[in-house]
């Protein structure tokens, strides 16, 4: 955090934020580096590399979803990483292609069912096409 974030506002209150919000927002913030190697992975054409990047992201947000070790993830609540996976799977999915071999013509982006349901049972539903329009 910057000295900006940390002065104490000019009326002296804090705002209120939401626990979950704020959990959702400091998760999202650990989140972003892999979401920006996934972005330039994906740029340069690396697609394989890029997969296995967002499976990862996928992957690392499932298994915490049981953990309650950390203050950030007591607050977060059921329903903020499930929020984060989406997200996540939807900038894989959206992102634009670069030159590797999945090209638009040819195959759209997308996690494989099989990871899916494998490595991600309980949140399946979550990755269905017509949960992600």
């Amino acid at each position: 955090m910057g000295d900006e974030e940390l002065r104490e506002p000019e009326d002296g209150e804090w705002p209120y934020v939401d626990a979950s919000t704020a959990a959702l927002d400091l998760l999202g913030s650990a989140a972003d580096s892999y979401l920006e190697d996934l972005r330039f992975r994906l740029e340069r054409g690396q697609d394989g590399r890029a997969l296995h990047v967002c499976e990862g992201i996928l992957l690392g947000l499932y298994r915490l979803r049981n953990d309650r070790s950390t203050e950030a993830l007591r607050l977060a609540g059921d329903a903020v990483l499930p929020s984060l996976a989406r997200q996540a799977h939807g900038a894989f999915v959206s992102l634009p292609r670069g030159r590797g071999r999945l090209t638009p013509r040819r195959r759209p982006w997308r996690v494989p069912k099989a990871f899916i349901t494998r490595h991600l049972t309980e949140w399946a539903s979550l990755f269905e096409p017509r949960r992600l329009r």
